[in-house]
């Protein structure tokens, strides 16, 4: 398993249950083919901004910042950032 793929499943793991589930549903929505991309970009380029939002996230050390990046991730995800 790459480092990278380890720091994702710890990410994902500390997520409340909740949380787990809304972020699976969007997964499996988007290996159908479904667009979550509210600018259409190609989906090469959605998925590595997502992929250097979630590096960003797992590298930041203040839970403040953490948290704050961690809504961007929801609302470029999701469309919405969902309440605490």
């Amino acid at each position: 398993m790459s480092k990278e793929t380890a720091q994702l499943l710890d990410a994902f793991d500390a997520l409340p249950a909740e949380e787990k589930r809304t972020f699976l549903s969007a997964v499996l929505l988007r290996s159908r083919g479904a667009s979550l991309n509210a600018a259409n970009a190609p989906a090469d380029a959605w998925e590595h901004q997502l992929a250097a939002m979630i590096r960003l996230f797992q590298d930041e050390t203040d839970p403040q910042r953490a948290h704050e990046q961690w809504k961007r991730i929801e609302t470029e995800v999701f469309g919405v950032a969902f309440d605490d």
